[in-house]
């Protein structure tokens, strides 16, 4: 009996593991099987030749897909690394245009049909994104953060950032972060990643060295001397800095100073002078109001006062300053509008918009709704195309941070999310100009 038992369970046992082989071995099967080696070249092959370079390859795996040595990856190399056979590649119709044949191909009408169909989600650049130090200024913080960015790029169609430091006040209370610490990081990528400066340094001496709108000669020459040396250490412009900030959490300053600060005046003329632009951070505030409830305590004031003015007259300053009005459709204050917004895009043709998509205070003042970018939001989209550019504000904070970056970097995967959503709800020739080549313009880029 004892030993019909045992024979009976070595043989369930063999049966058992048989089966659980036969499964994983099908499952493994058919997860190779079910990957399409045409999907990485429509993702990622920005120039439509039908291959991609290692340009246009967010990963380090370039040389190892690289299969015949060409420097471009192909969909038979993709099926090779795979182990499965080259599928037939089938016709598709995308956003409901007609793939050409052969008559077509020769016609410049077809040629701009097959160029214009979207294949996969639309590559785009983050124009605003924070790689923090962890109040260490430690090199090792900005090998982790910088790692992560890196790791993100990738997801979806995310495949550029601007990095730049957090907006300082001054260096004893919120620490003293500047491009300096992560620069050496970036640089390894530099189809990857480029970078601004100026939030740990120009910015402090806006919002605290000169909070009272006084400005001396030496002071002008330091500020100077600092924005000078930021673009000779490779910054594509100045941010993030801040002419209104909000206190959102434990140590994350208030700042305000107002938009024609002599030093803003001065940082419009040089950043003029060298075309590069500026990041700003500037909540609007149209009349005086008592501080919103939802944002009082910490370092808020109970008083906002009118600083729309002052943002005219910065904008008015020096038409060739290029000023990257940050975080709209992510409103703090009922007054950024977009009434307000479409005034001033009208008004000042130096003024672009970087669009984000984390939640504001004022959620009816978002860009996105619940099935992608909000209607009352693409005509503006459409008649400023050229002005616009993304910003995610996105964070990426060293493991064991427990500062507001790291508060912060909670909501980037949301963020990624919500840029694919508002992209593939809006017409592809629009889109790819918001999301990748207003960028590549606006900052002088070399990608």
């Amino acid at each position: 009996m004892r030993s019909r038992l045992l024979n009976s369970i070595c043989v369930s046992s063999t049966v058992g593991l048989a089966t659980l082989a036969l499964l994983l071995a099908s499952t493994d099967a058919g997860q190779a099987q079910g990957r399409n080696p045409y999907k990485p070249i429509e993702l990622h092959d920005r120039d439509g030749d039908g291959k991609i370079s290692a340009a246009e390859w967010p990963r380090r795996n370039f040389r190892i897909l690289d299969k015949n040595s060409d420097g471009f990856l192909t969909p038979d190399e993709f099926a090779s690394h795979w182990g499965i056979p080259l599928p037939a590649r089938q016709s598709e119709q995308m956003d409901g245009d007609q793939v050409t044949d052969d008559s077509d191909r020769g016609s410049e009408n077809g040629q701009r049909q097959n160029l214009s169909r979207r294949q996969g989600p639309v590559q785009w650049i983050d124009t605003h994104v924070h790689t923090t130090g962890g109040g260490r200024h430690s090199p090792s913080d900005y090998r982790d953060t910088v790692s992560q960015a890196r790791a993100a790029i990738g997801d979806g169609g995310f495949a550029k950032a601007i990095l730049m430091p957090t907006p300082q006040l001054h260096a004893g209370k919120y620490g003293f972060f500047t491009l300096e610490g992560f620069i050496s990081e970036a640089k390894k990528d530099p189809d990857q990643f480029v970078y601004l400066g100026g939030g740990g340094t120009l910015n402090p001496m806006i919002n605290a060295e000169a909070q009272d709108g006084r400005a001396s000669a030496s002071l002008r020459a330091r500020f100077e001397e600092r924005a000078e040396e930021i673009l000779a250490l490779g910054a594509v412009g100045f941010g993030e800095m801040t002419a209104l900030h909000f206190s959102l959490t434990d140590n994350h300053p208030f700042e305000s100073v107002p938009a024609d600060h002599p030093l803003f005046l001065l940082l419009a003329d040089i950043a003029a002078r060298h075309d590069v632009p500026i990041d700003l951070h500037m909540e609007p505030v149209v009349a005086d109001i008592e501080t919103p409830e939802y944002l009082r305590g910490r370092d808020n004031p109970k008083v906002l006062k009118r600083n729309i003015d002052g943002f005219e007259r910065l904008l008015a300053h020096n038409r060739s300053a290029k000023i990257i009005w940050a975080h709209a459709g992510t409103a703090l204050l009922p007054h950024r509008t977009l009434e307000l917004t479409q005034e001033l895009m009208e008004r000042h043709p130096n003024l672009y918009l970087q669009i984000g998509v984390r939640p504001g205070k004022v959620r009816e003042l978002g860009i996105l709704g619940r099935n992608g970018v909000k209607k009352q939001w693409v005509p503006l989209l459409t008649k400023y195309s050229d002005r616009i550019v993304l910003g995610g504000d996105q964070f990426f904070s060293p493991p064991g941070n427990k500062g507001p970056a790291a508060k912060f970097s909670e909501g980037a995967t949301r963020i990624r999310s919500g840029f694919e959503m508002l992209l593939s709800t809006l017409p592809p020739d629009l889109a790819r100009k918001i999301a990748y080549d207003n960028a590549i313009r606006i900052y002088n880029l070399n990608w």
